[in-house]
């Protein structure tokens, strides 16, 4: 019986050994990924700063606020926006462009006209950066005379480019 015992013993300190190794080697693994999912996120890092670099050289760096708040200044200025980008939108009814869309920041908003994208629509939010060019717009209204214009005059963003972060 002692020998039965002592069997028994030896199996079950080999089961708890086998398990102590699998649970370090579990330890192990999760530690690499962890570290890989570090390299990852200094990378995408990396990546943005690149690409903020990139933007820099060709666009000043602007907030929706400072645009709306003095448009005048900015216009015909190749600008980089992050905001929440939403649309396309419809306009009296009717659906004007396939490229008509909003960029919002803390309640502010400006539109983008984009023939570059995005691929939306988007009726939820979607955080993204614009770069593109701030001009004036205008609706007109055609009469019998000839096109009037219709409405105050809009400052948006032509965007070249749209990326969403």
């Amino acid at each position: 019986m002692a020998a039965g015992l002592i069997a028994t013993i030896a199996a079950y300190r080999s089961i708890v050994q086998e398990r102590d190794s699998t649970i370090s080697s579990l330890n192990s693994q999760v530690s690499s990924l962890n570290s890989q999912a570090t390299n990852l996120q200094d990378q995408i890092t990396l990546l943005k700063t690149q690409l903020n670099g990139l933007l820099n050289a060709t666009a000043t760096s602007a907030s929706v606020d400072e645009i709306s708040l003095n448009p005048s200044a900015w216009l015909n200025k190749t600008v980089a926006v992050e905001g929440n980008l939403t649309g396309p939108y419809e306009y009296g009814g009717l659906y004007v462009y396939a490229w008509n869309y909003k960029l919002s920041s803390n309640g502010i908003t400006i539109g983008v006209f984009s023939l570059v994208g995005p691929p939306g629509p988007y009726y939820q939010p979607v955080n993204a950066l614009v770069l593109g060019v701030v001009t004036e717009r205008r609706d007109y209204m055609i009469t019998m005379n000839g096109t009037v214009p219709a409405g105050p005059v809009q400052y948006v963003i032509e965007a070249e480019r749209v990326y969403l972060l």
